[in-house]
């Protein structure tokens, strides 16, 4: 690796070191003066709610993370203007276009890397910070308990023993669900396959019926709708939104939702978000440099900063409505981000 792809990747990557723990602690601020209030209320131990300003900063450092690496670009073209680190590297015969390709490609690579590790861990980081606000923090009972991938549930003269097929429990297998009397002796045993929540019930599907007043004597059947006394929102500790799936979570419910014949338009345009999120930063720094190098002059710098900085802002907030409105115009959404994405490879290949 030359001198200077070293120089330039240890400079992007300072500014990085340096811009995202500054976002990271700046979220964590606005949540304590937010939530404080309420956390002394309960006079719970202070760690806790450190515990909890940690999580909820990963999901909110998660959300902000590609505009966040776009704009340490400029930074990172700022910094080494003021230097006079790029007139230097012009002076000594590198191109723009040399400059140019070498930053692009450590942005790709630190927006990619990045991008997995943050869709990987903020799905986890937003269900700790709900447990620990709604239970270390408020005090609420835990109903769930979970083994390994089954959930137990106790509910009132009944249990429920099963496997979440579906993050929001619409949707389970093998099932085991027992009812109790006054007198704590078992009256009924139900075994079955699937069980599915539609339209207010259950439907059973491959079970097997032991009842107290027939002996115990297994009964089989192929399907059973029952009205049961508990339903999904009943069955999970808080209900997810599909931006903090996992792609495991995310297939799930999509499985679920053909299966019942629902439309999947949703899931499916979170997977697209999720692919898109692995170079969104990366695309809307390569217009940042790109304009930055073009308007640069030792002279003058504030054509540079203030082209690169319009068309940031540009960028980034025609990117957040695509995704905010995505749902409402899907065919106009898809177009722009299309348009956007070939636009920048265009312009990549022109260099």
């Amino acid at each position: 690796m030359k001198v200077s792809t070293k120089f330039l990747f240890k400079e992007l990557l300072k500014i990085n070191l340096f811009l995202l723990p500054i976002a990271f602690i700046f979220f964590n601020v606005i949540d304590f003066f937010e939530r404080y209030a309420t956390f002394s209320v309960y006079r719970k131990p202070f760690i806790i709610f450190l515990e909890y300003l940690f999580w909820k900063g990963i999901v909110n450092f998660y959300q902000v993370f590609p505009y966040l690496l776009a704009f340490s670009t400029i930074l990172n073209m700022f910094y080494l203007t003021r230097t006079k680190e790029l007139l230097a590297l012009l002076s000594l015969g590198y191109s723009r276009r040399t400059i140019y390709k070498t930053l692009l490609l450590f942005l790709f690579l630190l927006n990619f890397f990045f991008g997995i590790l943050l869709n990987y861990i903020s799905p986890i980081a937003f269900q700790n910070a709900v447990d620990v606000w709604e239970r270390k923090v408020l005090g609420k009972k835990k109903e769930l308990v979970f083994l390994k991938e089954k959930l137990f549930f106790e509910g009132e003269n009944y249990f429920l023993i099963a496997q979440p097929l579906e993050p929001n429990a619409e949707y389970l297998g093998d099932v085991l669900y027992l009812t109790i009397d006054q007198k704590g002796e078992i009256e009924e045993i139900i075994w079955a396959g699937t069980m599915l929540y539609s339209n207010g019930s259950w439907i059973l599907e491959e079970l097997v019926v032991q009842k107290r007043s027939e002996n115990f004597v297994p009964k089989k059947f192929d399907k059973q709708e029952r009205l049961l006394p508990f339903n999904p929102s009943t069955l999970v500790v808080a209900e997810k939104t599909l931006k903090f799936l996992t792609i495991k979570e995310l297939y799930q419910r999509l499985e679920f939702l053909s299966k019942v014949g629902k439309s999947t338009k949703e899931v499916i345009l979170e997977f697209l978000f999720r692919f898109y999120y692995l170079f969104a930063g990366f695309l809307i720094g390569l217009w940042c440099i790109h304009i930055y190098l073009k308007f640069y002059s030792p002279v003058d710098q504030t054509k540079a900063i203030g082209n690169s900085l319009i068309v940031y802002i540009f960028i980034s907030l025609t990117t957040l409505m695509i995704f905010s409105f995505i749902l409402k115009t899907t065919l106009i959404s898809i177009v722009l981000l299309v348009l956007l994405t070939l636009s920048s490879i265009f312009l990549l290949i022109k260099g």
